[in-house]
């Protein structure tokens, strides 16, 4: 499922729509991409980051498994994508026992995010 990021807290060149809940490239190159979801009901959850590229293809690079302990479940992954200009990154999720909940508010300083930056130009 997407996740549907609908604010920013830094974004320097705009990349990031929260309309389309997507980061597109700017320039061709090498990105490097962190996330994480946080739920807090009672399932299971994996995070992942997906690229949708007409040059490099789709995919979606998981992170690991996190397993609800009781009140919270936080998921991350992070991966390293080539980008062709207008190609973007999503955050998704999955789960196991259940539609996660994913929060998009800091709860104990952990929050649902989505970060990447350009390691070099191609």
């Amino acid at each position: 499922m997407l996740i549907k990021l609908d604010t920013k807290e830094y974004d320097n060149g705009n990349n990031f729509s929260t309309t389309t809940h997507a980061f597109t490239a700017p320039k061709k190159g090498l990105y490097h991409f962190s996330a994480a979801a946080y739920s807090s009901v009672a399932t299971d959850v994996l995070a992942g980051i997906g690229r949708t590229s007409t040059t490099f293809g789709n995919v979606i690079r998981r992170g690991s498994w996190s397993h609800y302990s009781g009140s919270y479940v936080v998921s991350s992954a992070s991966a390293d994508f080539p980008l062709d200009v207008g190609d973007t990154v999503v955050l998704t999720a999955l789960s196991v026992g259940g539609t996660p909940t994913i929060s998009k508010s800091l709860v104990n300083d952990m929050g649902t995010y989505l970060s990447g930056y350009l390691v070099y130009s191609i």
